[in-house]
């Protein structure tokens, strides 16, 4: 992989991170009643979106895992574009539901936003990588190296 590849890798690899952390404690806040009260109409609404966040985050986790694995080689790259390690629920993950929904906190619409357009790119280089030829097959190794 070359450097401009593992320079996009582990700077998606470091945003997945922070929006799961930043998830995890306003999801404790919402829990701990610290955040904006939610009604039991807008719970509903909120849990379906939590964990349409949580789906993006651990797709895009995983995918990245498997990538980098590859790159140290601690498994091929063929193994890393296993179907086992490709980008599921697509229509869950890649739906933007529950973005523009004003009944939910703007910071968690926030963090819904962010995580889905993450989930978009991480996709998109996922298909270049799975295209006929692999893009690994297409290009030479040191294209992207500065």
């Amino acid at each position: 992989m070359g450097n401009r590849t593992m320079m996009f890798l582990e700077r998606s690899l470091s945003e997945t991170m922070t929006l799961l952390e930043e998830s995890r404690v306003f999801l404790a806040r919402v829990e701990a009643g610290e955040e904006e009260s939610l009604t039991e109409g807008r719970r509903m609404g909120f849990h379906a979106a939590s964990m349409r966040l949580a789906a993006r985050l651990s797709e895009v986790m995983c995918w990245l895992l498997a990538q980098k694995a590859a790159d140290s080689g601690e498994m091929t790259p063929e193994q890393a574009l296993s179907p086992a390690f490709a980008l599921s629920n697509l229509d869950v993950c890649a739906s933007a539901e529950g973005e523009e929904d004003e009944s939910l906190p703007e910071r968690f619409r926030g963090m819904m936003r962010q995580s889905r357009i993450l989930y978009e790119r991480v996709k998109r280089l996922d298909e270049q990588m799975r295209g006929d030829p692999p893009l690994a097959l297409r290009l030479p190794e040191d294209l992207f190296d500065a």
